[in-house]
C-alpha cells in the first residue's frame, strides 16, 4: 500500500497550500478537481491530469461512503512542500480497510484505490474521520 521514500523531508515552508470543503454530493469530485487545478503551475505538464484523476476518485469514494447527513462535507487539503505534493481527502464515512481491486475483477466500480496505488508514490488511510492521502514526488513537480 505505501511505497517508502517518495518525498524527502522538507524543513522549508510550503510553496503552496490549498484547503477546500464542499458538500458531500455528486458534484464534489468536479469541485475538488477544479480546485486542485489551481496548483497546476507547481506540476509538470502531464501531472495535473493525474492529480485531478486521483482527487476525483477519492472524492467520489468519500461521497459514496460518507454518512448521509445534510451537513456532511468532503474536504481537500493539498500542500506543495520541497519536492513533494501531498493531497488528503477527508469525509465523515465509517472508515474502511483499503483493498485495491484486482485487475481481473469484472464488477463495475472499485478502480479508485487501484489508480491511487498505481499512480501515487505513497498513499494511506487514516480513520475518524476517514482521510485518504497520497503523495507524488519530484517527478510530478515543476522544477
Amino acid at each position: 500500500m505505501v511505497r517508502q521514500g517518495a518525498c524527502s523531508a522538507a524543513d522549508e515552508r510550503a510553496k503552496a497550500e490549498l484547503c477546500v470543503s464542499v458538500p458531500a454530493s455528486p458534484a464534489a469530485g468536479t469541485a475538488l478537481r477544479r480546485a486542485v487545478r489551481s496548483l497546476e503551475d507547481f506540476f509538470e505538464p502531464g501531472a495535473v491530469h493525474e492529480v485531478e484523476l486521483l482527487v476525483t476518485e477519492l472524492a467520489t469514494n468519500g461521497v459514496k461512503h460518507a454518512v448521509a447527513e445534510p451537513c456532511n462535507r468532503i474536504t481537500l487539503d493539498a500542500r506543495v512542500e520541497g519536492d513533494c505534493l501531498r493531497v488528503a481527502v477527508t469525509d465523515r464515512g465509517g472508515g474502511f480497510t483499503p483493498r485495491p481491486r484486482s485487475p481481473r475483477r469484472s464488477e463495475p466500480g472499485g478502480w479508485g484505490l487501484m489508480l491511487v496505488e498505481d499512480i501515487a508514490d505513497r498513499w494511506g488511510v487514516e480513520r475518524e474521520p476517514t482521510k485518504v492521502w497520497f503523495e507524488l514526488g519530484s517527478t510530478a513537480l515543476a522544477a
